[in-house]
Order: structure tokens, then C-alpha cells, then sequence
């Protein structure tokens, strides 16, 4: 059994080494269940890092990517908030979010949706809710979120009708206007863009406004 010694940033540097010379999307996860206020923010984000951009194959890269949204998403320090909008959004927009099916698509519009939510874009996570509905709607989490972020807005009865397993009557609630890049002026490092991994069209979706122009791959 492998002994890491109890100062933090040492059990860092050791775990980012061995991570390292086995770079897989099983000892990621493991890496990724440490809490952030054990291991550190940044260690975990080079974990991320570290998988998506030697892992061996397609699987391993787009695994690690998605680990990352979960990883960024937990923190609540905005500029991370912002950091995970723009990398869920990069993941729509060259068709990984949706390469595995419905469900697994759906958590990353959830994840979106809740990270839009927190910064301020509420009529925006309400589309972005309903989107993670329609792709799961057996999922009584979508259905909870959705029906939360109406009543936010003052939609009670629309909030009622999901509750009660009905389509809510969306179509006149505005969405905010959404930077293309929410971290352009952060200096924040898009890393993720550089990952080498197939990429195809955008993800379907029914939110012209979610991918902004542009930002789809060219290839």
C-alpha cells in the first residue's frame, strides 16, 4: 500500500506523478472523490489536466474532460463558476457532452444550467433546466430543478405544471445575454481547448443562443 505523507502539497505532487505514469480515467475518479479542502483546487484540476491530454485513447480524454466539470463546477469561487460555463459549453459545441447518449448529456446541461443559475443568469438556467428535462425526463432531479429555478423567476404555475409531470410554457421567458467567453477577461487558460480528441458537430440543442457563434468545430 502506497503511504503519501501528510503535508498536502507533497501528497500532491506525489499523487500528480503517479497520475502521471498511469494516466487513467479510473485513478482520476478515485483522485477526483478527494475533497478539494484535503487535496487542493489546483491539484485537482491538474489531475484533470494531466488524463485529458496523455490519456490513450478518445474514451480516456473525454472521460478526464467530464471529470473536470465536475471538479470545476463544485468550487464556489465565481471565476471557477465562469471557467466551468466555458468549458461545458466548449463540450456541446464539438459534440463530446452529448457523444455517450441522452442521460450523460443531460447531466452536463444540468451541470450548466446550475452553474449559470449561480452567476446570475436565471431565466437562462431555466432553458438550460428544460433542456436537461426533455433529455431525461424520468429523472425526478430535472423535473425538481426545473420547477426550483421557475418559481425563482416568479413562474409558479409553470413551476406547478412540471411538478405535476406537464411541459411548462416556456417560450416567453427571456434569457439573458451570455458573453461568448465568460473568462475572456480573466486571463483564464482554456486549456481544454488544446486537448487532442475527435470532436464533431455540435450538440443538439434547442437554445440557438447556448453555442455561441463561432464556437463550434471547424473540423
Amino acid at each position: 500500500m502506497t503511504r503519501f505523507p501528510s503535508d498536502a502539497a507533497e501528497r500532491g505532487r506525489q499523487l500528480l506523478t503517479m497520475l502521471g505514469e498511469e494516466p487513467s480515467s479510473n485513478r482520476l475518479i478515485d483522485i477526483a472523490k478527494i475533497p478539494s479542502s484535503v487535496l487542493g483546487y489546483e491539484t485537482l484540476v491538474a489531475a484533470c489536466k494531466i488524463v485529458a491530454e496523455r490519456g490513450e485513447d478518445d474514451t480516456t480524454r473525454a472521460s478526464a474532460l467530464q471529470v473536470a466539470t465536475t471538479v470545476v463546477g463544485a468550487s464556489n469561487d465565481p471565476l471557477h463558476e465562469r471557467e466551468a460555463v466555458d468549458l461545458l459549453r466548449w463540450l456541446i459545441s464539438v459534440g463530446v457532452a452529448c457523444s455517450r447518449g441522452d442521460v450523460l448529456y443531460a447531466s452536463f446541461m444540468g451541470n450548466l444550467a446550475m452553474q449559470i443559475d449561480s452567476l446570475g443568469y436565471e431565466s437562462a438556467a431555466v432553458h438550460i433546466y428544460n433542456e436537461a428535462y426533455m433529455l431525461d425526463p424520468t429523472n425526478p432531479n430535472y423535473r425538481r430543478m426545473l420547477a426550483t429555478s421557475l418559481e425563482q423567476i416568479g413562474r409558479n404555475e409553470e413551476a406547478t405544471a412540471v411538478l405535476l409531470g406537464r411541459p411548462p410554457d416556456i417560450d416567453g421567458i427571456q434569457p439573458e445575454e451570455i458573453p461568448a467567453l465568460l473568462t475572456a477577461s480573466d486571463g483564464t487558460d482554456r486549456w481544454w481547448e488544446r486537448v487532442e480528441i475527435q470532436k464533431s458537430r455540435p450538440c443538439s440543442t434547442r437554445l440557438s443562443w447556448l453555442i455561441p457563434q463561432g464556437r463550434g468545430n471547424d473540423g
